[in-house]
């Protein structure tokens, strides 16, 4: 086995279907909007409904919502939950500590890929906060710019983007 450090990236928590995972929460919950992007096959972020080329050709807005987490005590990882895990997001965020130290249960309730996440409180503990805010401003950014979502980045070959010739 080398000794090199293996890569730090945080990736996000991949759930299997009817396996529990059980998690601390070491993060605020932080938000961002995107759009989904069918050519690309990812979210990309909305910098906002007047500027946003999506919004204006009506692609719909997604909410997301990402907490820095800790597996096992001892792997940092990213959870998205999602809009029908609100009731349990306000009851995090109106905590005195925005969500961090609680103890989560989380499962993929079926097999299927989109099956719905389902998501536990369970109680809380001390740990240390992880600050994630810049890694949260950085999802969803169109790669090939390195930036927001602009026109050039919108549909397939020959519907908003051009052939360099």
């Amino acid at each position: 086995m080398s000794s090199l450090p293996r890569p730090t990236s945080p990736q996000f928590l991949k759930l299997e279907p009817n396996i529990l995972s059980a998690f601390v929460i070491t993060s605020r919950i932080r938000w961002w909007v995107s759009h989904f992007d069918f050519v690309m096959q990812r979210g990309l972020r909305c910098p906002g409904e007047d500027i946003c080329p999506r919004c204006q050709r009506g692609y719909q807005r997604q909410m997301r919502y990402v907490a820095g987490i800790l597996v096992g005590g001892r792997d940092r990882y990213l959870f998205e939950f999602r809009a029908r895990h609100l009731p349990i997001l306000d009851l995090l965020d109106e905590s005195p500590t925005g969500g961090v130290g609680a103890k989560l249960h989380a499962w993929k309730a079926g097999t299927a890929s989109n099956s719905p996440i389902e998501v536990e409180l369970k109680g809380w503990s001390e740990c240390p906060e992880w600050d994630i805010s810049r890694l949260v401003d950085s999802l969803g950014l169109a790669v090939s710019s390195g930036g927001d979502c602009d026109a050039s980045s919108i549909g397939a070959l020959g519907q908003g983007s051009e052939v360099p010739t």
